[in-house]
């Protein structure tokens, strides 16, 4: 834990409070406007809240002007609440052990995020809490017959898992401005449309693309699970995160049994994983 993480929740306390207010007022607010019988009111209620508009930026601006018609206690609570969210998003970037208190507080409850999708720091806050922190992924090769178990933190999207992989952060090294994969990363279903992972772009419907968020990875349990194999090409991508602060880190890599190996490969053959 970093030194200074009595500040950190010192400045955390107040916002878990007017967070809570903020959850609090917005549920109730969603259950009055879903129980409306007024038709005027569904139709007030659809002009602001599309998912279309919620794309546009104006959109956070009627909302609140909606807000503060049906229910103006809310706006004091968002004052507080983006009064706060700058210094939260920074704190949450830098180190996991904030990551991990606000997912077990109040914070991580996510039912007011709908209402403003197109808030840019609202869909920080929502990426920093999907992290992987603390999390357990298996890589199985089912060509090579290898395997491995690894723990990771600080993993935003699937390029942060190979940036992981090829450098260790918090040594001397430094890291690097881009890198090629070593590996590809397939969807453990590839195996039931194909008796091996397919060469070049056959199987790039299985792909897991490095731009998406490493949470979207299948998952058995509480596992993340993937096939790697050869890279079809070799692209080039830029290492940069989208929080600043936030470094991937793999906490520890365990090489799986060959038993576990073949296991799991049959499992993924006959078995659909999310």
């Amino acid at each position: 834990m970093s030194a200074d993480w009595s500040h950190h929740l010192e400045s955390l306390l107040p916002l878990s409070d007017s967070i809570a207010q903020l959850l609090e007022v917005c549920e109730r607010l969603a259950n009055t406007l879903a129980n409306q019988r007024s038709s005027q009111t569904r139709v007030e209620l659809n002009s602001i809240l599309t998912p279309e508009e919620r794309r546009e930026p104006p959109a956070v601006e009627r909302f609140r002007r909606y807000v503060g018609k049906h229910a103006p206690e809310l706006l004091a609570a968002w004052a507080t609440f983006e009064q706060h969210l700058p210094p939260l998003l920074r704190q949450m970037a830098a180190d996991r052990e904030v990551r991990q208190y606000v997912r077990a507080s109040a914070l991580a409850r996510a039912a007011w995020l709908a209402f403003v999708g197109s808030d840019d720091r609202i869909r920080d806050f929502a990426q920093l809490l999907a992290v992987l922190d603390d999390a357990e992924i298996l890589l199985i090769d089912p060509r090579e017959r290898l395997g491995w178990h690894l723990q990771v933190a600080g993993i935003d999207r699937i390029r942060d898992l190979h940036l992981a992989w090829q450098w260790k952060a918090g040594t001397d090294q430094a890291k690097p401005e881009s890198l090629t994969p070593q590996f590809w990363l397939w969807h453990p279903r590839v195996l039931q449309r194909w008796p091996e992972l397919p060469p070049g772009l056959a199987g790039s419907d299985d792909w897991l693309w490095e731009h998406r968020s490493a949470a979207t990875l299948p998952r058995i349990d509480s596992r993340f699970v993937a096939l790697i194999g050869p890279p079809p090409f070799l692209p080039v991508w830029e290492t940069s995160t989208r929080h600043p602060g936030l470094l991937p880190i793999l906490q520890q890599i365990t090489p799986l049994p060959s038993t576990n190996i073949d296991s799991w490969i049959k499992f993924f053959t006959y078995r659909i994983t999310a």
